[in-house]
């Protein structure tokens, strides 16, 4: 029912960005809105009654088709429930149930609303730089081009860096155990919303004498080649490591996405790096102590890996172990996927 939907182009936008879990549909309508759709079979169990829009009732009339199943009527049938007024004019979003991320680049703001019960959870700034000059000027307003949530933290791709937020709250229920023996790691700070975590740049990317001993080539000969990355088998065979060195405007990370259990994240870019972070309030707190001018030496309890592929990337799956990377036409470069396999060797107890 939701593609009968979709399919009228007075009802919904052209493009609209749509993401599915635990029976909700998230897509946005254009403007500021994003409207909310859920399974008619779980009508009973909602926390909250649906509350529609007139322009949703009126989209779901004559869509309804309960005669497809006649044993199960409500089988693949989803019915309007509510309509998110988001206060900020958005550009990108991120639906991890039961939250929706909302970023906006001209306001400089997140929103992340709980979706099951239509309220916004939390909001705060990621304002960076002159923030008049943006507001006078719409072309030097830093453009997002990627969003990512987890439960405690915010990855927002900007046009020539990443940077991770911290949450002012941590919702446990997006963390997903996957069966480590290690305890999970806690931040020394309580959280504090809007704190800037971690800032990936060309520039620290390739400066940071921290990070010398992360940089590694890694040759792909098939689409299916498994990359593995236990510390001990990462070398820079070449002595070199050529990020990007003839774009002027920085790293554009295409994709970024965190572990189910929230330790680990993976980002890409369309220079063709691979950005690997494991057991990530660890590496915050060795990065916050390393003195500047020395290499750190990662071990299998955390990792910073920055790897060059020389593929331009476009977009990523992730589920802990597994990524699936989709590379583009990038500069010539015919498109393609490659299939990695990343995971680090589990600690000896």
């Amino acid at each position: 029912m939701l593609t009968q939907i979709i399919k009228k182009q007075a009802a919904v936008r052209r493009h609209a960005h749509l993401e599915y879990s635990n029976g909700f549909a998230v897509f946005d309508r254009g403007g500021t809105c994003h409207e909310v759709w859920v399974k008619r079979s779980m009508l009973p169990t909602l926390r909250v009654p649906c509350n529609p829009d007139l322009r949703q009732e009126r989209s779901a009339e004559g869509a309804i088709n309960l005669r497809n199943d006649l044993d199960n009527p409500s089988r693949g049938c989803m019915v309007p429930f509510g309509l998110l007024r988001n206060p900020v004019r958005t550009r990108a979003s991120r639906f991890v149930y039961p939250l929706l991320l909302v970023a906006s680049e001209y306001d400089r703001r997140v929103v992340i609303w709980h979706v099951p019960s239509l309220q916004i959870l939390e909001e705060f700034s990621i304002e960076e730089g002159n923030a008049q000059a943006e507001a006078e000027d719409p072309h030097l307003v830093d453009v997002i081009n990627y969003v990512e949530l987890s439960a405690t933290h915010v990855f927002i791709s900007l046009s020539n860096k990443l940077v991770v937020f911290e949450r002012g709250q941590i919702s446990p229920e997006l963390n997903i155990p996957q069966g480590r023996t290690r305890g999970r790691p806690t931040s020394r700070k309580p959280p504090k919303a809007g704190r800037k975590v971690f800032e990936f740049t060309r520039e620290s990317l390739w400066n940071d004498t921290r990070l010398l001993l992360s940089r590694a080539n890694v040759t792909f000969k098939h689409s299916t080649t498994p990359v593995t990355v236990p510390y001990q088998q990462i070398t820079d065979t070449s002595g070199t490591f050529p990020i990007a060195q003839g774009t002027e405007n920085g790293v554009v990370f295409t994709a970024v996405h965190v572990s189910p259990d929230g330790d680990n994240f993976i980002a890409v870019s369309a220079e063709g790096l691979i950005l690997y972070v494991e057991n990530m309030l660890e590496v915050v707190d060795t990065l916050d102590g390393a003195p500047t001018d020395s290499p750190i030496q990662w071990d299998n309890q955390k990792a910073l890996w920055v790897l060059f592929s020389g593929k331009p990337m476009g977009n990523l799956a992730y589920d802990g172990i597994r990524a699936v990377v989709s590379t583009v036409c990038y500069k010539g470069a015919p498109p393609g996927s490659l299939h990695l396999f990343i995971q680090s060797q589990p600690t000896a107890r």
